[in-house]
């Protein structure tokens, strides 16, 4: 399904850091597919709908990639929407298949809107753990600064 490491879908971008073995010890490369200005990156719950999502999920997991970054935030800026829908499209994709669970990273972001207070990360967290379907996030950070 990759084209010399091109999805077939021009329209999204997926920047995603992995993990490659080299030897005994990961090298972490930065991998860029298709082409999107940098306000298009995360495109489920937004511009691709379910079923577009999990192709695209399924492509990059059959290319042997294995980490998916999301956000709390994805998509609040489309209107009707309201944050995590990135994060619940990921979690439908791995209820569609268990399994898969094991072989990926899942690493979500918090704090956009509101801030980094330890009441506002335990809800967020909760939240996206429900969203997700998981009982573990594998890399929880900052998605911005405090002001």
């Amino acid at each position: 399904m990759l084209r010399d490491g091109v999805l077939p879908y021009p329209r999204f971008q997926l920047h995603h850091l992995f993990g490659e073995r080299l030897g005994n010890a990961p090298a972490w490369k930065n991998r860029s597919f298709g082409r999107a200005d940098r306000h298009r990156r995360n495109v489920f719950g937004w511009t691709a709908e379910e079923k577009t999502s999990f192709a695209i999920l399924d492509a990059f997991f059959d290319a042997g990639l294995n980490t998916i970054d999301t956000a709390d935030v994805y998509s609040a800026w489309v209107p009707g929407n309201k944050g995590g829908e990135g994060e619940r499209v990921i979690g439908n994709w791995l209820r569609r298949a268990p399994a898969k669970r094991e072989k990926v990273v899942i690493a979500t972001k918090v704090g956009f809107f509101e801030g980094l207070a330890p009441e506002k990360i335990a809800a967020a967290c909760d939240a996206s753990l429900q969203r997700l379907g998981i009982d573990t996030i594998d890399l929880y950070y900052h998605h911005k600064d405090d002001p």
